[in-house]
């Protein structure tokens, strides 16, 4: 054995009688690694030159460092097995290739910059990755903890008690943990387990992306424990095929304890991207997924955009709020998942969504007389029900329970079936139900059958055309003359403070009807009135202009040009605490 006596490091090792010095070794393929092991003491250094070491290893209770001379030309170790016994094992810039590890009592192996292939227990301790590459990884433990860094984990499996993961690249890995945190983890995955990625009690994540993974038999991409509090934020699922599984499956039972926030879940083949007891979804995408884009028993959904899904949101208990759902099949709200209510729809565009057989913008089915039942300041607009035997309206179907619609425009909408109505249908022949129906703008208000035909009676109801900025483009904005425009009730707008936009309600005499708050004289939908508006006004001077006659009176004028100064530098946006917006 050669031993250089200069000292490559000084490690400060703190012990009751004072400091120690360590010691740096350095052997090469020829020499015995296994011996240099013995010999070390607490703190010391072990440098592999370049080359492959083979033989078991065993590390028993004390604190050392093992790493190649040459991080370029990183020392192979390979083995039937390396075990860890106690103390604190660092490796560095290493290829190893053992059959099997183990890491026991309460002992700690640190892998920095290192390869490895092999299938490791855990067992009581702890392993910090950094920097590593992992293949053909099995890691069982009890009461163990894994952190990895910047690491690249491949055809895995990972069982612990607590798992960190940051700046991960997993590839085909499955996990399983009581504490799962994971930031900036990119996922993929093939043909692997019921269940990828598990947490019993508590699931944080943050800026990771799960992209490409195939498993058409897999129930879950992400599961939880019963209870467990969920947090995750700004991750991005794309293109993902589970068939009819679940990206993320909740099993606690309170919406307030699992959060998704900022996400993004994309052309995802899937039965539902999120499913199961509770959560709260906020600012989330969901787009062009094959399945269900939300399916939960009780669940809090926010500024939710959704479009272009084989189903969109079903609810049991809760509430909708200032979300977009557009021109999704199967209905855009089904309220009917063992619903006993409240379940509230407020501020959302529900538009040119379809299904086949009955309400094709909002579906409510509790199964309750006395489930509540709440649409308030939305806007459901050319959705259709497709069918030919059971009549049902293409904007609400209701039945069951108490239903309150209020400060709402229906229009556009077209009902299939005999008997059908388009706009809204009332099920009370079949099921007891109380409608309570005002201060809405609907197509056919004034000419709708009987209460015991679908039908339905309400106080006033508008039966005019909503004027919306653009409804070929999707722009369900009011015109200035817009006869919405605080037409609604604002008692029935109490605790609604923000429109679907994050406008300020109640910008006029009144509260307007539908999702958009109209701004007043802000000719251009910026949402404040300054010199921009003044100059689009003035070039439309004397012109049929929709956007810029503000009164509606068919030109542009003084009348217009008076309501605009009225109303200078004004600004439209609501300045709350989001949290407590609707």
């Amino acid at each position: 054995m050669r031993t250089r006596t200069t000292v490559a490091r000084v490690a400060a090792l703190i012990v009751i009688n004072g400091i120690c010095s360590a010691a740096t070794t350095t052997i090469g393929p020829a020499d015995s690694l296994q011996d240099a092991i013995d010999a070390a003491s607490d703190g010391d250094t072990i440098l592999l030159e370049p080359g492959a070491y083979m033989g078991d290893l065993h590390f028993d209770g004390i604190d050392l460092t093992v790493r190649s001379e040459n991080p370029q030309m990183p020392a192979m170790l390979s083995g039937s097995g390396l075990r860890i016994e106690g103390g604190h094992v660092a490796m560095e810039t290493l290829t190893l290739e053992f059959q099997s590890a183990e890491v026991l009592d309460m002992s700690v192996a640190a892998l920095d910059g290192c390869e490895a292939t092999s299938q490791w227990f855990i067992d009581d301790a702890d392993v910090i990755l950094n920097a590593t590459a992992f293949s053909g990884l099995t890691l069982g433990s009890n009461g163990a903890a894994i952190d990895a860094t910047d690491c690249q984990l491949s055809d895995a499996q990972i069982d612990a008690d607590a798992i960190v993961l940051d700046g991960v690249t997993a590839m085909n890995v499955e996990m399983s943990a009581r504490l799962l945190t994971m930031t900036d983890v990119t996922w993929s995955a093939s043909f692997i387990a019921v269940t990828s990625i598990f947490a019993s009690e508590s699931l944080t994540m943050a800026d990771c992306a799960f992209i490409n993974s195939a498993n058409p038999g897999q129930s879950a991409l992400i599961g939880t424990g019963f209870n467990a509090i969920v947090s995750m934020t700004n991750c991005h699922f794309e293109n993902n095929d589970l068939a009819d599984g679940v990206l993320i499956n909740i099993t606690n039972l309170a919406a307030a304890d699992a959060t998704i926030a900022s996400c993004d879940f994309l052309a995802n083949d899937c039965g539902a991207c999120v499913a199961g007891q509770g959560a709260t979804i906020e600012d989330c995408r969901f787009e062009d997924n094959t399945g269900a884009a939300i399916s939960l028993a009780e669940g809090l959904i926010d500024r939710a955009q959704v479009r272009g899904n084989g189903a969109a949101v079903r609810i049991g208990v809760g509430d909708v709020r200032r979300s977009r759902i557009t021109g999704n099949a199967n209905a855009g709200v089904e309220a009917s998942i063992g619903a006993q209510g409240p379940i509230t729809i407020a501020n959302c565009l529900i538009a040119d969504n379809t299904t086949g057989w009955v309400g094709g913008g909002v579906r409510l089915f509790p199964v309750s007389t006395g489930a509540v039942m709440t649409i308030v300041n939305s806007t459901i607009v050319g959705n259709t029900a497709q069918s030919a035997t059971t009549a049902g309206a293409g904007g609400v179907f209701a039945q069951f329970g108490t239903l309150h619609v209020r400060n709402c425009i229906l229009t556009g909408n077209q009902g299939g079936g005999a008997d059908a109505t388009d706009q809204l249908f009332i099920n009370a022949s079949a099921v007891p139900i109380t409608l309570d129906l005002a201060d809405c703008l609907i197509d056919g208000a004034d000419s709708v059958p009987p209460p015991s035909e679908g039908g339905w009676t309400g106080v006033d109801l508008i039966d005019a055309d909503p004027r919306f900025v653009d409804p070929g483009s999707d722009d369900y904005r009011l015109l200035p003359a817009s006869p919405a425009i605080d037409a609604g009730d604002s008692l029935a707008a109490t605790g609604i403070p923000t429109d679907i936009d994050g406008r300020s309600r109640i910008l006029g005499a009144a509260v307007d009807i539908g999702a958009f708050e109209r701004c007043p004289a802000d000719v251009n939908f910026d949402d404040d009135v300054t010199f921009d508006d003044l100059n689009i006004l003035l070039d439309a001077w004397a012109a049929a202009d929709p956007l810029a006659d503000l009164d509606g009176s068919g030109v542009v004028d003084f009348t217009d040009l008076n309501m605009l100064l009225d109303a200078w530098a004004d600004s439209c946006i609501a300045i709350i605490d989001e949290g407590g917006a609707q």
